[in-house]
């Protein structure tokens, strides 16, 4: 083999290496590129959950909380004029009670859901930051190895004096299948970001859609609250002193005023459960939310912090490489020393485009990840503004009732007059099997909220094992980018030498 004909295979491998690293280098801008999107993406993800739950959940809860204020002080305005009618109105209380309950149990269960839902998410979430770190990993490993390689160069010598036209053929071929085999994978990458990146378009458009329905159901949210308004204003003109006529209850009616305080007990010892799985589901909620930040946190310190100190290093050391080659001692008159160090040089920026091709398919399949997570917080918003819809719905209904009810000439006085010992055994009879309900439903969504806070704070030991491994990996990058400086130095020397 020749040195003309070495020569002239070092050229062609330096054009397919330029080409290579053009595409290997648009690979990494739409791999970034796609990272961006994905990011914003979950910026405006997070931006329609804390309109949805944070914002519109508490004025639709809010808002229920003061139309039943507005039902119990209805029903204490009832005029009534005989046990049977106390009866009634009591058994009414207790049911405005009911609903009120069946509504936040009913809530409370779709929380918890969706909390559960959140925490899975959240374990993807890990998964990812564990990807990027793991990514870290593999360029702190590399640039260590590329840092021992240019120390040895500078101990050593390039070995150009070893040089031979078959050694140097021998460098050559192998530099021309590394750049076919780079030039494949940037083909591969540049497949994959086009998938990735029609995904996160999807995905963009389902987060303007959520974001278009949250204002919409915040304005309807508000025109309840005017509705609700209007109707404590009529209300306030009904509050008289209502005293219930004194009479012996007996019979049916005595059995109904009996039950009816039986049920008001089990009412209240319901309410107190119900109540409190609303403080845990919130509570669960609270620690996925914090999660979700510490979450960030770590993929914000992994990502955007070491993961651009590992790439400065790697373009730290590399420049080093090529200054050590650059300042190589050769006899510019003999082909074989020139051929050998461009062939070395070929050689270097195939290990960086290696390396950084990679890299670009491991950021690949992270952001493909990411937007696989996005997706599934974009299906749990759709599910917080499921719930808000319910509330809405179940808070215009209320309303209506009462607005129908506020209608009537002298309501309060027409509104127990049909009633019987009868009806309102059967009216108890009803409470009792919707508390009965309620209990069950109540106790189930205790052990669903304890599920939860386990799967919780499982995730929350996974984060602070990421948070030291980031902290570990960046004390190592840190390390490495030292050995660079004192190889710099050494280089500096070098160069001075020639």
């Amino acid at each position: 083999m020749s040195s003309s004909s070495n020569a002239s295979n070092i050229a062609l491998n330096r054009q397919a290496l330029f080409q290579a690293e053009c595409h290997v280098e648009r690979n990494k801008t739409q791999a970034y590129l796609i990272r961006s999107v994905v990011e914003e993406n979950h910026d405006s993800i997070l931006k329609n959950y804390h309109a949805a739950f944070r914002g519109n959940r508490n004025l639709a809860n809010a808002n229920t909380d003061d139309l039943f204020r507005n039902r119990q002080m209805l029903i204490r305005c009832t005029k009534v004029d005989s046990d049977v009618q106390v009866n009634f109105r009591e058994a009414k209380s207790n049911e405005a009670k009911i609903e009120f309950l069946e509504h936040r149990a009913d809530l409370n269960a779709r929380v918890l859901g969706t909390t559960e839902k959140q925490a899975g998410a959240n374990a993807k979430l890990i998964e990812i930051n564990s990807d990027i770190m793991t990514n870290n990993e593999e360029v702190v490993t590399f640039n260590s190895a590329q840092i021992a390689k240019n120390t040895d160069l500078i101990a050593s010598g390039c070995g150009v004096d070893k040089a031979t036209p078959e050694s140097n053929a021998a460098l050559i071929a192998s530099n021309a299948q590394r750049i076919a085999a780079i030039t494949a994978q940037a083909a591969e990458n540049s497949a994959k970001s086009a998938g990735i990146l029609a995904s996160t378009e999807a995905n963009r458009e389902s987060i303007s859609a959520n974001a278009a329905a949250i204002q919409e159901r915040r304005a309807r949210m508000r025109a309840n609250q005017d509705h609700i308004h209007e109707n404590q204003d009529k209300i306030a003109a009904l509050i008289t002193a209502v005293q219930a006529s004194a009479s012996s209850a007996s019979g049916q009616v005595a059995a109904n005023k009996a039950a009816i305080a039986a049920n008001r007990a089990e009412l209240y010892n319901v309410e107190g459960v119900v109540l409190e799985n609303k403080t845990r589901a919130y509570m669960a909620r609270s620690v996925v939310e914090e999660n979700h930040d510490s979450i960030l946190k770590n993929y914000h310190a992994a990502f955007r912090g070491n993961r651009n100190l590992a790439n400065a290093n790697t373009d730290d050391l590399f420049r080093n490489r090529y200054a050590i080659l650059r300042a190589m001692k050769i006899d510019a008159a003999n082909q074989v020393h020139v051929n050998f160090r461009e062939a070395k040089l070929n050689e270097a920026k195939i290990d960086y485009l290696e390396h950084r091709a990679a890299l670009n398919a491991r950021v690949l399949a992270t952001a493909k990840k990411q937007a696989e997570v996005n997706a599934m917080f974009i299906e749990i918003n759709s599910e917080i503004m499921a719930n808000n819809e319910a509330i809405v719905a179940f808070n215009a209904a209320k309303i209506a009732e009462h607005v129908t009810l506020l209608a009537i000439p002298d309501c309060m006085a027409k509104y127990c007059a049909p009633a019987s010992p009868e009806d309102n055994a059967k009216l108890i009879a009803a409470n009792k099997a919707r508390i009965d309900a309620l209990s069950t439903r109540a106790s189930a969504n205790s052990d669903k909220a304890a599920e939860v806070v386990v799967v919780a704070d499982k995730n929350r030991a996974s984060i602070h094992k990421n948070s030291e491994g980031i902290q570990e990996r960046r004390e190592r990058m840190m390390e490495n980018h030292a050995k660079i400086l004192v190889n710099r130095a050494a280089i500096a020397k070098f160069v001075a030498d020639m």
